[in-house]
């Protein structure tokens, strides 16, 4: 039986950017787990996972995260330096998701590939789907690199920024980094 083929049967080096893309983002949300995990001072990281896992979408675990720092940690360089990275988290994984939940095609220069992503636009009303886009693999590399150097500040943040943080009164304090 015949199968089906897509484009990036064609562009290898298209999917090794999107696999890259791929485990540097496991990294982040690697990361976030443990963040929250410390957050809320569950030390055995299973459980903190099973937690983090347990809310679908990226977009609510990364609210939950802020909702904590926000509530219950008092204003310290940590504190801006967590809701900054958070914001980060966002503004990345939507980048993320317009190239992972996509669908890509011949574009009409041999060296791109068309994208159409499969994510709603942010404001609907306006826009019912987000613009086909012509991508070339150095704009996927370029989204790779800014995921790469965001785990590598939530790896630091995670065992050096954490046990920083300073909770309010009646609040347990993150456990110490492991």
């Amino acid at each position: 039986m015949p199968k089906t083929q897509v484009a990036m049967d064609f562009h290898h080096e298209f999917s090794v950017e999107l696999g890259r893309l791929v485990a540097h983002w496991a990294v982040v949300e690697s990361c976030l787990s443990n963040i929250l995990s410390m957050l809320i001072g569950i030390q055995d990281q299973v459980k903190g996972k099973f937690i983090f896992m347990t809310f679908i979408s990226l977009k609510s675990k990364l609210e939950l995260i802020e909702r904590l720092t926000e509530t219950f940690f008092v204003e310290s360089p940590e504190k801006t330096r967590l809701v900054a990275l958070l914001k980060e988290c966002i503004r990345l994984n939507n980048l993320r998701n317009d190239n992972v939940h996509a669908q890509w095609g011949p574009s009409t220069n041999k060296d791109n590939l068309s994208r159409w992503p499969s994510s709603l636009p942010n404001n609907f009303k306006r826009q019912i789907f987000k613009e086909v886009s012509e991508v070339a693999v150095q704009d996927i590399r370029n989204v790779v690199e800014q995921i790469a150097e965001l785990s590598s500040r939530l790896v630091e943040f995670q065992f050096d920024d954490v046990p920083k943080l300073q909770t309010y009164e009646g609040w347990p304090k993150p456990p110490q980094s492991r």
